[in-house]
């Protein structure tokens, strides 16, 4: 829902340098620009990089957050993933794709501390991802699978580890040792 004079530009498969220069020029031209993300603009949005081009660019903005999807998730399943003395930790990370992630961060050592465990942007590596969660987590592990969550056509369920494979349309998945 838009102003009828207002002008939408789709960017969903823009990249970032397509889109800042348009930003700029509409900011230059004395018109307010608003560059909605779904999700929290704070994970996995580009935020950082949008940042520093506007800071270089001296366009003033601001950040306001939203809800993230292993949030969303959460409140739709009606689970949560911190339980006294249970499971205390939420990590939320992702599998190397066209991003890579840290050696560091790989998710075999992320899944050593057996905490609540939100994948985000990995339905293409579910495989890679089941493999390396089984050695830390029990096959009986209750999984979230999120496709779209808080959208019209979101798909959201529960399956237990030996079964969630066969779940491809995520977007995001999270691990509970106790659902």
């Amino acid at each position: 829902m838009v102003r009828s004079d207002a002008e939408v530009i789709r960017t969903a498969n823009k990249t970032l340098e397509e889109i800042l220069p348009i930003m700029v020029d509409r900011v230059r031209a004395g018109k307010s620009v608003i560059r909605l993300h779904s999700g929290d603009p704070c994970l996995y949005g580009a935020v950082h990089e949008q940042m520093t081009m506007l800071g270089e660019a001296e366009i003033p903005f601001e950040v306001i957050p939203g809800i993230s999807a292993f949030q969303a998730a959460a409140a739709k399943l009606k689970v949560e993933l911190t339980v006294p003395e249970l499971v205390q930790t939420i990590i939320l990370t992702r599998i190397s794709g066209r991003t890579q992630v840290p050696s560091s961060e790989e998710l075999g050592s992320l899944a050593a501390h057996r905490a609540s465990l939100c994948l985000y942007l990995s339905a293409r590596h579910i495989e890679d991802a089941q493999a390396k969660l089984l050695e830390h987590y029990a096959a009986d592990t209750s999984v979230a699978v999120c496709f779209r969550i808080g959208w019209p056509d979101e798909k959201s369920g529960l399956y237990r580890f030996r079964k969630w494979q066969n779940c491809r349309a995520a977007n995001s998945l999270f691990a509970r040792r106790c659902i």
